[in-house]
């Protein structure tokens, strides 16, 4: 057996000149370099091999240096030596930390974006340490942690558990793609803001996402080519998360089916998986020329996130808040990914004590995204509306909706703002509570019976009385809605009275 010791330097000034280096790796080693080490443009890394010259061929390989802006470090001892690798147990621990580490953990877990785009605010120093020992084919007992600081403070990531290769020994990286490697063990993660997280995973920020504190922990499993997560106390901005996701990658395609449960959530916070660039303050003039917070983000719409991707994603929650003051109970939704496509396929729902139903699609266009939303809301109770009494013995009636909306637009804000369509407004024995004929009559034959001597608290007293019992009738209606500009016209409603 070979006795000895070797030591050389690996330096390269270009991207060209990494790439050359790494053309000259083992085959099976190859892969791993493609795409990011294939992408840095600056090396400096020294190396010892060292051979033992015994029976089992042990060898011990280090490496030591810079790579772009960041320290590499790389311990690898192989008791089978180089040609028994795969069998012989072996013990690795590798470093990469420093201010370019970020973009390789980036390059590594999307390896499919030629260049990467973190926009304004990008991935801060970062480390990456992973201790793993046992035997190649059978487990590798692994502990690796990516720690990352971020303006909005440290974010972590520790996943503990078992990885093994494939019989061929081959690893290959391709964005979420690992073939020959199985995995399965914990993740926790402790993140201030969750936009940092989708930096590391090789996206970029999203409004809506970006600024909600992420903690918990996740089971992870990778086996066969499907990476499947699953979660029972992972906390999101304050809604605790729990169910399955499953990754399957073939070629430059990712699909994604999952079955998720929320305690609450904000339908507007999906719409941020569709928008681009930082969260910015919005406003809409109100009648006096002022500003007013605007719950619409005016960020571009890009489905860039989506490209490669699809899948059939549902979600069910006791609490989803449709708007200010309009929550759903109950609700279950069906998202369908596609690649430029969001599809939210179905929204049910309880609330004002009928059933809501909709559905709704944002599709990618030329400098911009249409958007269309289709909603029905049945045997909804009148006497909900509003927020006042509500108990069973008040009864207003019901009341049902339905319309259809389309708008194309570069925002949500812009979006929201020239949406067109049309519906109808379906009243069923509606009644005006406080509102009757009789308020009015009696209240005049009570002024003008009482000439002089009727005083103001007189009046209010009597108003308070006959408000109370009385009613003016509605019946039946259809009420046409028109939008047109994000504005909705309703049409007349004429009610008369019985005569006297």
């Amino acid at each position: 057996q070979p006795q000895g010791n070797l030591r050389g330097w690996i330096s390269a000034g270009s991207s060209q000149g990494i790439a050359t280096l790494a053309s000259l790796l083992p085959t099976g080693a190859r892969p791993l370099a493609d795409p990011w080490l294939t992408r840095s443009s600056n090396a400096d890394l020294g190396f010892v091999l060292k051979l033992d010259g015994g029976p089992s061929g042990r060898a011990t390989i280090n490496v030591d240096g810079i790579l772009d802006d960041a320290r590499l470090a790389l311990d690898l001892k192989l008791d089978g030596g180089l040609a028994r690798w795969r069998e012989a147990p072996l013990d690795l621990a590798m470093t990469l930390e420093g201010l370019s580490a970020g973009e390789a953990v980036r390059r590594i877990a999307n390896g499919q974006i030629a260049n990467l785009a973190a926009g304004a605010r990008g991935v801060g120093p970062t480390s990456l340490r992973i201790k793993s020992a046992g035997a190649s084919a059978a487990a590798l007992v692994t502990l690796a942690t990516l720690e990352t600081r971020a303006p909005a403070g440290p974010t972590k990531a520790v996943f503990d558990g078992r990885a093994s290769l494939d019989g061929a020994g081959e690893l290959a990286l391709s964005g979420l793609a690992l073939s020959g490697l199985a995995f399965s063990g914990n993740v926790a993660v402790e993140a201030p803001d969750a936009g940092d997280l989708l930096l590391l995973a090789g996206a970029s920020r999203r409004p809506l996402v970006a600024g909600a504190p992420v903690r918990g922990t996740l089971l992870v499993e990778r086996k066969a080519g499907v990476t499947k997560l699953a979660t029972r106390n992972l906390d999101v901005g304050g809604s605790r998360l729990a169910g399955n996701i499953a990754l399957t990658t073939k070629g430059e395609r990712t699909r994604i089916d999952g079955q998720l449960s929320v305690n609450r959530i904000a339908l507007l916070g999906l719409f941020g998986l569709v928008l681009d660039g930082e969260t910015h303050a919005t406003g809409a003039a109100n009648s006096g020329g002022e500003d007013t917070p605007s719950p619409w983000p005016d960020a571009s719409l890009s489905l860039a996130l989506l490209d490669g991707i699809e899948g059939q994603i549902t979600l069910s929650t006791p609490t989803a808040v449709l708007a200010d003051g309009l929550e759903l109970t109950n609700a279950e939704m069906s998202i369908a990914l596609s690649p430029g496509r969001l599809n939210i396929a179905s929204l049910t729902g309880a609330a004002l004590g009928g059933r809501f139903t909709a559905r709704s699609t944002v599709e990618a266009a030329p400098a911009g995204a249409n958007l269309s939303i289709e909603a029905r809301m049945t045997g909804a109770r009148l006497a909900q509306l509003g927020g006042g009494r509500t108990d069973a013995q008040r009864n207003l009636g019901e009341g049902n909706l339905s319309v259809a909306l389309s708008g194309r637009a570069t925002s949500l804000r812009a979006a929201m703002s020239q949406l067109t369509g049309k519906g109808e407004i379906e009243l069923r024995n509606g009644r005006i509570e406080g509102l009757g004929a009789e308020l009015i009559e009696k209240t005049a034959l009570a002024a003008f019976e009482g000439g002089e001597g009727v005083t103001r608290a007189t009046l209010q007293s009597l108003i308070g009385t006959e408000r109370a019992r009385s009613a003016l009738v509605v019946g039946n209606r259809k009420l046409p809605v028109e939008v047109a500009d994000g504005v909705a016209r309703i049409g007349v409603l004429e009610i008369g009275t019985p005569e006297a």
